[in-house]
């Protein structure tokens, strides 16, 4: 579902601290976990991510190996909100839909719901999915409008610290029901994602390994 109203946008220059390696070089079968998020993305909403990387690491590298424009964070110790100003920088007048690179487990319903609340409410400046357990996630759609206060935010404050403050009818709730994806922060955390994709890659008539 391509939109001219937003502009997809990976954020992938986290600083890893608690995975104690670059999380978003993990591979798994031979496929990073950028490139997992970097192809769900496209799956889910029909276009090419920007992805924003650290200046050093391998993760810009790995993004310009996936045919996507990369935009490098020469200062990822700022936080989220550095990413997040980069990315409005780069999407001129659009909006964007803001996903996370460790989150490789996008859900198409949680895009599909989200567009859909953009092309209902158009007026709409900020639209988050919510998961079973009334839990927020992503993607986040931030309109260009929102977007004009981005320079103000520091640390790891993102487009929904724009919007407090903002009339009921600029702020949607979607609700999905899925379980909200998980991240990849730990160790404990890769291991279970990568139990996942076994799960998910066995063959069912195949015995459990004991």
């Amino acid at each position: 579902m391509p939109s001219a109203e937003w502009l997809p946008v990976v954020l992938a220059a986290g600083l890893s601290r608690r995975m104690g390696a670059p999380k978003l070089a993990l591979a798994h079968d031979g496929v990073s976990v950028l490139a997992a998020s970097v192809d769900a993305v496209r799956r889910a909403t029909g276009q090419a991510p920007l992805v924003v990387a650290p200046a050093a690491g391998p993760v810009f590298a790995l993004a310009s190996h996936l045919g996507v424009v990369a935009a490098l964070n020469p200062a990822p110790e700022r936080g989220l909100s550095a990413s997040l100003a980069i990315a409005a920088r780069a999407a001129g007048r659009r909006g964007l839909l803001v996903f996370l690179g460790d989150e490789p487990e996008v859900s198409g319903a949680a895009v599909a719901a989200v567009a859909a609340t953009v092309a209902r409410w158009p007026e709409a400046q900020l639209v988050v999915p919510r998961f079973r357990g009334d839990v927020p996630g992503h993607p986040v759609y931030a309109a260009r409008s929102l977007l004009a206060g981005v320079d103000r935010l520091r640390g790891d404050r993102g487009a929904r610290a724009l919007a407090v403050g903002l009339p009921p009818n600029r702020v949607h709730a979607v609700a999905v029901d899925e379980v909200p994806p998980g991240d990849l922060d730990t160790p404990e955390d890769w291991e279970r994602f990568q139990q996942q994709r076994l799960g998910a890659e066995r063959d069912p008539s195949e015995p459990e390994p004991s």
